[in-house]
């Protein structure tokens, strides 16, 4: 048995380099006992999801207002979304830019961030909240490295991914990883989409840096990430050198319900342009105080596009990305000749500002740029184009 094992792992060493030599004639012996190699192969396992198939093309950049409470990221929120259709075997929306607020992928997303993170797993976050100066960080730390009962979380995890089940998992952020050069990260949520036990046992032994965990992780669209553990440090981080993001521990979030997927239409290239909002400090307030835009073609006719924020907050120092379906096709950027932009401000008592540091119209591919503005003052540490106001409500944008 020992020989059977060394002579396959050798046979790996060799296949990943090939400058090393060998004699074929050494290896013309090896016995055909094909349940000792499954031995050594098993530690690893992978599920059929795929991050540049069937995760988004766009990364969480999320930022936004839910009960005038700003929030950053919808993690959870689109490792739900990537699952619901995963499972329903439907190809998941091909946009390369994140929804604007309240438009359909958004508001689906931000439904899904709310069963992920509040209904499902709320007193996981509790109890893992609960480490007042960190005196519980070798026992959160543990959870995740041993196996040795039928819930500890690498059998949660062993048992959803030889299902063929990728599985949520929840991060629980670190407050001393930085210490031994790692990024700490924030509390954050990840699909496990496959596992490699190497040598581990699983028992807090030898080999713990062994143990991997393979994800798809919102942060970073079509790239797998590897998750590993450092017990010197009591933390799970990133293997990746340039994003050593660490984490204190996680948990298996085993409660995920899959619902049907939203039918989002996928837009034509042919007749979609993309217009850019790039807000400075004081926000775009919505209800009732909103912005509208009016394309203007050569041949003189107009195109209204109204409330494209759809009555939404858009917060300050963030960019929205919204979609303009035109009324034809568009072959060349002389077609459009500019943008009027014109807000639905009230003046006086209570009336919204708006500071614009940035408008950008592209094509689909957003790189052809139509048209875009250029700053002329500063406000609050911000370039600014134009400050909306009930009594400064429009902004032409020309076409170069």
């Amino acid at each position: 048995m020992k020989k059977i094992i060394k002579i396959t792992i050798l046979l790996v060493a060799f296949s990943a380099n090939s400058q090393v030599k060998f004699n074929p004639a050494k290896i013309s012996k090896v016995p055909t006992n094909t349940s000792a190699i499954a031995k050594v192969l098993t530690t690893k396992k992978s599920t059929n999801f795929n991050p540049t198939v069937h995760g988004f093309k766009f990364a969480n950049t999320f930022q936004g207002v839910d009960a005038s409470r700003r929030y950053g990221g919808l993690c959870g929120g689109m490792v739900y979304v990537a699952l619901d259709y995963f499972n329903a075997n439907k190809t998941i929306p091909q946009q390369t830019y994140a929804p604007s607020n309240r438009y359909p992928l958004h508001s689906y997303i931000y439904r899904r961030q709310a069963k992920s993170a509040q209904e499902s797993n709320w007193e996981k976050w509790a109890e893992l909240g609960v480490n007042p100066g960190g005196i519980r960080n070798n026992e959160f730390f543990g959870w995740g490295i041993e196996m040795n009962r039928p819930g500890d979380r690498m059998n949660e995890l062993k048992n959803m991914i030889d299902q063929g089940k990728p599985v949520p998992l929840g991060l629980f952020h670190s407050d001393e990883s930085e210490r031994y050069g790692y990024i700490s990260g924030g509390d954050h949520q990840v699909l496990a989409i496959g596992y490699d036990f190497g040598r581990y046992k699983g028992d807090k032994g030898a080999f713990i840096t062994d143990f991997k965990i393979f994800v798809a992780d919102p942060n970073f669209p079509g790239e797998t990430m590897t998750l590993v553990a450092d017990a010197n440090a009591k933390c799970f981080h990133y293997t990746d050198n340039d994003n050593k993001i660490a984490w204190l521990t996680y948990f298996v979030n085993t409660r995920y319900e899959p619902v049907t997927p939203l039918t989002i239409q996928e837009l034509s290239a042919k007749n979609t342009i993309y217009a850019s909002f790039k807000t400075g400090r004081d926000d775009l307030r919505g209800g009732n105080d909103n912005v509208a835009v009016t394309v203007k073609y050569a041949d003189g006719s107009k195109q209204f596009f109204p409330n494209v924020n759809i009555g939404a907050t858009w917060v300050g120092d963030y960019t929205e990305i919204v979609p303009l379906v035109l009324n034809r096709e568009i072959t060349s950027n002389n077609q459009i000749t500019g943008f009027d932009l014109e807000c639905s401000f009230g003046g006086g008592f209570g009336g919204d500002n708006w500071d614009l540091q940035e408008f950008k119209a592209t094509t689909a591919d957003q790189r052809n740029i139509i048209a875009i503005t250029s700053t002329s003052f500063q406000r609050d540490g911000f370039n600014l184009v134009k400050r909306f106001s009930g009594g400064e409500r429009t902004l032409t944008v020309k076409a170069p």
